[in-house]
């Protein structure tokens, strides 16, 4: 039985990592309706997010969501972009350091 469930798909500050990843199963999917970007330092700071599907490297420019995305010191920035992670594909993060603190949320649906 499938279910949709309304949760919290990350929060952390990674420099480098896989933060979501989707179920292998054929029909899963989650959803990312809201990513906040928390600058907890006092220098811009910069990160970048990719969508990875099968055989996709996290630095092609042709599956970034945000790319060399700038935060203020001290700020935080909402994106409230919809974005579709189809069954097991991941959303990697990558900063040169931890600055910035990523919050994800969505829907999962898993079969």
């Amino acid at each position: 039985m499938a279910n949709l469930t309304p949760k919290l798909l990350y929060l952390g500050a990674d420099t480098a990592a896989n933060v979501v990843t989707v179920s292998s199963n054929t029909g899963s999917y989650s959803i990312i309706k809201n990513m906040n970007l928390c600058n907890f330092t006092t220098s811009a700071a910069t990160c970048n997010v990719h969508l990875l599907v099968s055989g996709v490297s996290a630095a092609a420019n042709n599956n970034a969501i945000l790319k060399s995305f700038t935060v203020a010191p001290n700020e935080t920035v909402a994106y409230n972009g919809i974005v579709v992670l189809p069954a097991n594909s991941k959303l990697y993060l990558s900063q040169a350091n931890a600055s910035i603190t990523l919050s994800i949320s969505g829907v999962e649906y898993a079969t």
